[in-house]
């Protein structure tokens, strides 16, 4: 059982029906942490620190209020092969046209699909807190109804209020590490306590951003389950209604992560707003209901997929290598990849000291590796903006070599 089940200080309810989930998930491909806390990864070489998934992103730190992304314009103007741009469609003379007929358009399901390209674009490209998030006065912090209505009043925007408490929680809470390591974390969690001292672990974050919904008049919920830890506890995150359009948050995963010295904050937005297909990379909810598909993954499959993390795709990368894990290679292989953000990828097979070699060829990134010992390995992807001189973990791919 999840041990984090019963700190809910409210019911959560039933996870939507099939036609409230998600038509539009740009398609991720599925691919536990030792505490419901994501551990630090090891330095390898002085130059790749993997611990931190703070962005590199060079977009600036302002929010869209609209939330939208320009699409580019194209400015060819000259017409397709083929097609003859003057001449008008020929009409049969005897057919009937009724000159008021207009497609029809549900306007519930437009008002839906819009949200979730929204939530999408904000995903993918605002990495920044919401300006607001640092600009809240001390006296609004002074309990849950002072912080809920000072974000309803500075912020009307539904997507953008919900990413401000987020992003307040995510900056503000730091992650309880003695509590859970002692076990007294149980009765830390109720909202106005995580609020009025600033710590907690998974819990106290979900539960602080259901109490910080109701009174914004957003729709959050509390939601357990497990990661891809071996033997983790079990874990809490968020789901959250926008609109009408369901998706999901962890304020805990985004708030840092732990490592020898305890918590470390770092920022970061790969668990807010992200498609269920990405999120479900390493969360696995107790209610498949809370997986927000219509084909759900079972345990098995949520398992078998390589441990890669939602900031894989939010870079803008996609795996062209077989999807199996664990991967069946030789002692030599191949990694192919592609991005769509002019990011650099830096690939290492664990227990290495050499990289694998790397270039790009017609838009695909390859990586030569070579096994240097038969059975099951860890490849490990890291990546990086091109003016970053840091490359950042983004997960890793299973293989078994034989050869």
């Amino acid at each position: 059982p999840n041990q984090f089940d019963g700190l809910a200080e409210s019911d959560t309810p039933a996870p939507p029906s099939l036609d409230e989930l998600p038509d539009d998930d740009p398609g991720v491909t599925p691919t536990r942490t030792e505490r419901p806390l994501p551990t630090d990864d090891t330095d390898t070489d002085g130059e790749i620190d993997p611990t931190d998934d703070t962005d590199t992103d060079d977009t600036d730190g302002e929010i869209d209020t609209d939330g939208e992304i320009e699409p580019e314009t194209d400015t060819d103007s000259e017409s397709e092969p083929g097609i003859d741009t003057d001449s008008e469609p020929e009409i049969d003379p005897d057919s009937e046209i009724d000159p008021d007929s207009e497609p029809e358009i549900d306007p519930k399901a437009a008002s839906l699909a819009a949200t979730r390209r929204r939530l999408h674009r904000l995903w993918t490209h605002q990495r920044r807190p919401h300006p607001l998030a640092k600009a809240v006065p001390a006296e609004a912090t002074a309990s849950i109804d002072a912080l809920g209505t000072w974000v309803s009043e500075h912020e009307s925007d539904p997507v953008l209020r919900v990413k401000l408490l987020h992003d307040w929680v995510a900056l503000n809470v730091r992650y309880d590490v003695p509590s859970l390591n002692d076990g007294s974390y149980t009765t830390k969690q109720r909202a106005e306590r995580v609020l009025r001292d600033r710590t907690g672990v998974c819990a106290g974050y979900a539960n602080l951003l259901v109490a910080l919904g109701e009174v914004t008049g957003d729709e959050i919920v509390y939601v357990t389950g497990d990661t891809r830890a071996i033997d983790g506890p079990g874990h809490a995150w968020n789901a959250v209604r926008i609109d009408g359009a369901w998706t999901l948050m962890d304020a805990t995963w985004d708030a840092g992560s732990v490592g020898d010295d305890g918590f470390e904050a770092r920022y970061s937005t790969a668990y807010l707003f992200a498609p269920p297909s990405a999120f479900l990379l390493d969360h696995f909810p107790d209610d498949a209901g809370w997986q927000l598909r219509e084909d759900p993954l079972t345990r098995g499959a949520f398992l078998r997929q390589h441990p890669i993390r939602p900031r894989f795709h939010q870079d803008g990368w996609t795996l062209l290598t077989d999807g199996r894990s664990p991967l069946p290679v030789g002692q030599t292989f191949q990694v192919n990849l592609t991005n769509t953000r002019g990011r650099e990828i830096l690939v290492k097979v664990d227990g290495s000291e050499r990289e694998c070699r790397t270039y790009v060829r017609n838009g695909m990134h390859t990586a030569h590796c070579v096994a240097e010992r038969r059975g099951p390995q860890v490849v490990h992807l890291y990546d990086s903006a091109p003016d970053d001189e840091m490359y950042w973990g983004m997960g890793d791919l299973q293989v078994t070599a034989s050869y």
